[in-house]
């Protein structure tokens, strides 16, 4: 059995097809025992966002439905329960000191990985997880970026990247959007328990 776990943070708001597709992606790519998805509770970095419990419930949805065979992947309230804003740096020390002979990977979008060095104590991150970055391609492309970000990254601070493929593009931001508009085309990326949900609670 592999003694690496996965860590997926983000504040999900809300989870979708893509996000789904990336925990897919890491279980076809990376020998992993365990992969924790984790909502953000109070996000620092974020304003707006809808309650933590709410997101947590989606997120929850999603999974049993998507995943709902599949024992490596774990819905985790760590961050939903913890008081104060959410650290990722926290987060992984956490699950550090849980499995402390395990390799820990965290999953992030590679637009994390451009800014990841305003996150608080990112040097910890770095030091405590490898990172695994999914890249897009855009009109056929990767972003030079992305992987100089990387070389970057590795140089200066011996931080532990690997760039995987992915060929997904859309975000929360742009579907919060679309639903406070009622454009209808939210529905094509967001699983119909969720959506419904969503409708339910007149999210958004």
């Amino acid at each position: 059995m592999s003694d690496n776990i996965c860590l997926f943070g983000g504040t999900f708001d809300p989870i979708h097809i893509g996000h789904l597709k990336m925990i897919s992606t890491i279980l076809e790519n990376i020998d992993i025992q365990s992969l924790y998805v984790i909502p953000t509770g109070d996000s620092y970095l974020k304003r707006g966002v809808t309650d933590a419990l709410i997101r947590y419930d989606m997120c929850r949805i999603a999974l049993d439905v998507y995943f709902k065979d599949n024992s490596k992947v774990i819905l985790s309230d760590v961050e939903v329960k913890r008081e104060g804003p959410s650290y990722t740096f926290e987060t992984i020390k956490y699950f550090k000191d849980l499995y402390p002979n395990k390799t820990i990977y965290f999953l992030i979008g590679e637009d994390s990985l451009l800014y990841i060095d305003k996150w608080k104590n990112y040097q910890d991150i770095l030091n405590d997880s490898t990172l695994l970055v999914l890249r897009r391609r855009i009109n056929g492309s990767f972003n030079v970026g992305t992987e100089a970000e990387a070389n970057r990254l590795e140089r200066e601070y011996k931080a532990k990247i690997k760039l995987i493929d992915f060929d997904f593009d859309i975000s929360s931001t742009s579907l919060r959007e679309m639903l406070e508009k009622g454009d209808n085309r939210a529905e094509k990326y967001i699983i119909p328990t969720v959506y419904a949900f969503i409708k339910e609670k007149n999210l958004y």
